[in-house]
């Protein structure tokens, strides 16, 4: 299926419309995609709500948001690590 310039979307899990060229994933945004599945971030630009790169509105799905949660837990466990490992040295 062809993607028309400037058709968007529905993204499956945070309910956000995008612009369907922007994303690698053909039921995600591209902030889902890569939380998700690894794929690459958008830079975000927000303006009146959305991204003016890649029509996402910042919705989270409950599911996203325990990932990202989850993420900043082992972020912050991993930085104390590298802390306390560097000061013993």
């Amino acid at each position: 299926m062809d993607i028309e310039p400037g058709q968007t979307k529905c993204c499956d899990e945070c309910g956000s419309d995008y612009l369907a060229a922007a994303s690698q994933m053909s039921h995600l945004c591209p902030e889902c995609a890569h939380w998700l599945y690894g794929y690459p971030r958008c830079g975000h630009e927000f303006a009146e709500g959305r991204c003016s790169k890649c029509g996402w509105d910042g919705s989270v799905s409950a599911y996203l948001r325990t990932l990202q949660a989850q993420a900043a837990v082992n972020t912050s466990s991993n930085e104390a690590m590298q802390r306390t490992r560097s000061a013993g040295r």
